[in-house]
């Protein structure tokens, strides 16, 4: 997706707000608790691991995104 300046300016807002602050803690304590399920937990249904897996790349896609364009905003 191509992001045009006011799409950029969006996103830098957002990534500079409490509220993105907010949702990256909630996030990252999300993938502890999903990758701490999928250390102790015994899972008869291989679906449910990949589900899981999922989850986690869904969110560090997220987070991986908003961090790579606070770094090509700094320069």
């Amino acid at each position: 997706m191509k992001l045009t300046k006011e799409d950029k300016a969006k996103l830098s807002a957002l990534a500079h707000s409490e509220g993105w602050l907010l949702i990256e803690g909630l996030a990252r304590e999300a993938l502890a608790s999903i990758t701490r399920r999928l250390q102790v937990e015994r899972f008869d249904d291989l679906s449910d691991i990949a589900r899981l897996q999922g989850e986690i790349t869904g969110m560090e896609r997220v987070l991986s995104y908003v961090n790579n364009r606070l770094d090509k905003e700094r320069g």
